[in-house]
């Protein structure tokens, strides 16, 4: 079997993600595509632009506290792809990268409707981490956020956070 050449890889792929995270006490909904560049037979960068949508409710002196917060995301990565090469991929593809979280709504619920503080208009700074597995060009994809600054702690939180996803390219 003929081994593959940089020249017989497609470059680009587009790719999509939607996840489901749990940063502190609240629970995250994450919807980015994007596209990825292979810069070899198994390297690869990639990058995205998606929308975060997170809330959490929580009971406080006879009263519930519900939010409802929203953040565009630009997230970077690079990964190395150790899959099969016939007409039915699979493997796995361990990746790391940053993102950016650009807060553009917060509002909390509780008795009265306000703003919260500390979110809209800040940038949050995140790393990533995790592991893809790759069944045909079906992604399933559990990965570790850990905050890198504390403008959006009030969401996501001072501590890394699980997320779990599932997408299509590799």
């Amino acid at each position: 079997q003929k081994e593959k050449t940089v020249d017989d890889i497609q470059k680009w792929t587009f790719v999509d993600e939607v996840g489901y995270g749990f940063p502190g006490e609240a629970m995250s909904l994450r919807f980015i595509f994007g596209a990825s560049y292979s810069v070899n037979k198994n390297l690869y960068l990639r990058a995205q632009l998606g929308y975060i949508w997170g809330g959490y409710s929580k009971y406080l002196n006879g009263s519930t506290l519900e939010t409802d917060m929203g953040f565009i995301t630009l997230p970077l990565e690079v990964g190395y792809k150790i899959v099969t090469e016939n007409s039915f991929p699979g493997g796995i593809i361990p990746f790391a990268g940053i993102g950016f979280n650009l807060g553009v709504s917060a509002k909390a619920e509780y008795k009265d409707e306000y703003e919260l503080d500390g979110v809209k208009g800040k940038m949050g700074v995140e790393a990533r981490a995790g592991l893809r597995l790759v069944l045909g060009g079906f992604v399933v994809t559990g990965s570790y956020y850990f905050p890198l600054n504390s403008k959006q702690e009030i969401f996501f939180g001072e501590d890394a956070y699980p997320e779990i996803s599932i997408g299509f390219g590799f």
